[in-house]
């Protein structure tokens, strides 16, 4: 009854006083009473072993059994044997009421003492020899690739006048917001000018310049981020403390489309060097589809064709074919995939060989 999870005494004080006095002390007697007693408390739905359970218990064995005198043995072999036969079904009869009472432990929840009883027999089961493996058939760990850290709003956000003194860097600039409290006013000065759309990554991309991008928390706090550049998921992004990669992802979810880039302005606009005339504009820009002409064209008689073309004919065919709005005018968006084409010395924010498109 222990292994099978009982705790405490099922027999009163008692009913262990009736069982002896019935059984006067024979072991068998004790044995077959008691099972007796047992079957009818599970056939009662009792789970103790009260003196009316011994007395009714009694007095069935004794009906079908006599005793000898004391030291004596049973009349004959064949009530031996059934005394056995009936001690080991009421044995098992007993041991499933017990697991059957609401109520009582089951055996999952055995002390440790049966658990490790039952490793013992695992234990000593045999086991097939382990296989000898050379160092060839070694398995090769491969250490896992470095994660980026997360993206930490209040952590990686700058001010924009932080934001774009970080991003002037990058074009190597100096700006002081202090004398220069206006960025875009500065960018002009040192040949640069600002640019504000909204979009997505894809617009990022296709612009290919580093971006401040304006972020804005579960608070309505709103702050800037520096991307430095795009590789796959990862950007690396300008913090107060150094550049640092985080997943691009974790940055969108701050991130509402808003975004700015500097980008080079064409000397015509400047008014300064050999383009800064009358002519100027028309010079830069014929001077530049030329080249643009060889290295887009799909044959050389488009080439050629394209040469000859009006400037404005010829920037409608350039933005045809980068997926720009056509309308023949060099603004801010077709100079820069100009520079982009003509691999100017600019910092980009992906690599040159990523598909650009629309």
């Amino acid at each position: 009854l222990n292994v099978a999870g009982m705790r405490g005494d099922i027999f009163t004080p008692g009913a262990v006083r009736r069982l002896y006095r019935e059984s006067q002390g024979v072991p068998r007697l004790i044995n077959l009473i008691s099972d007796r007693a047992l079957l009818g408390a599970y056939a009662e739905g009792d789970h103790l072993i009260s003196v009316t359970h011994i007395r009714k218990a009694a007095k069935e064995v004794n009906g079908g059994l006599a005793m000898a005198p004391a030291g004596g043995t049973f009349r004959s072999r064949g009530s031996h044997v059934w005394l056995v036969v009936a001690s080991v079904i009421l044995a098992i009869i007993g041991t499933l009421w017990l697991l059957e009472f609401p109520g009582s432990p089951t055996p999952a929840l055995a002390e440790p003492k049966a658990e490790r009883s039952v490793e013992g027999v695992i234990e000593r089961e045999a086991e097939p020899e382990p296989k000898t493996v050379s160092d060839s058939d070694q398995p090769v760990i491969v250490a896992p690739e470095p994660t980026a850290p997360g993206f930490v709003f209040n952590q990686h956000t700058q001010s924009l006048a932080e934001a774009f003194g970080a991003l002037f860097g990058l074009w190597g600039k100096n700006y002081e917001p202090s004398a220069n409290p206006i960025a875009c006013d500065y960018a002009a000065t040192v040949g640069l000018a600002c640019l504000e759309r909204q979009g997505s990554r894809r617009s990022l991309e296709f612009i290919n310049r580093p971006a401040i991008l304006q972020l804005r928390d579960e608070r309505g706090r709103t702050r800037q981020v520096v991307v430095e550049q795009l590789d796959g998921e990862l950007a690396m992004i300008a913090t107060p403390v150094g550049s640092q990669q985080v997943p691009f992802r974790e940055i969108e979810e701050y991130w509402y489309g808003d975004f700015r880039v500097l980008w080079r302005i064409p000397e015509f606009m400047t008014g300064d060097g050999f383009y800064g005339d009358d002519s100027g504009q028309q010079l830069w820009i014929g001077a530049r589809m030329m080249e643009l002409a060889e290295r887009l064209s799909s044959s050389g008689q488009e080439a050629a064709r394209v040469k000859r073309m009006e400037m404005t004919d010829q920037v409608r065919w350039y933005q045809e074919k980068r997926g720009l709005t056509v309308d023949g005018i060099a603004g801010a968006m077709t100079i820069i995939q100009m520079n982009n084409d003509l691999a100017e010395n600019i910092p980009r924010l992906v690599s040159s060989v990523m598909v650009r498109s629309g």
